[in-house]
């Protein structure tokens, strides 16, 4: 069973941790939990200068929309979205 304070203990103790990577180094990226179905993704959002989504080629539209809707109601700048898992035929020469 989860703990339903450990988005409080998340928030509180990861707060920390990041300002003191802040600190460190020019940038910082968090690879978090998904943001929707746990809170502990959506803290964590809270925390950062924004997000920018990973997205698996091919999936739903419905909860990434869902997820914009959930970031603008907690005040998080969406920076934009990364393709994942994209078909090797759709593939162009330049990828990385």
């Amino acid at each position: 069973n989860q703990d339903p304070d450990s988005s409080d203990l998340i928030a509180r103790e990861f707060a920390g941790v990041l300002e003191g990577a802040r600190k460190e180094f020019d940038l910082v990226i968090v690879d978090t939990p998904p943001l929707l179905g746990t809170d502990e993704g959506q803290t964590i959002a809270t925390l950062g200068d924004g997000v920018l989504f990973v997205v698996r080629a091919g999936g739903m539209t419905g909860p990434i929309n869902e997820g914009v809707l959930v970031l603008e109601a907690l005040k998080v700048r969406v920076l934009g979205a990364v393709g994942n898992a994209l078909p090797r035929s759709q593939i162009g020469p330049y990828y990385y």
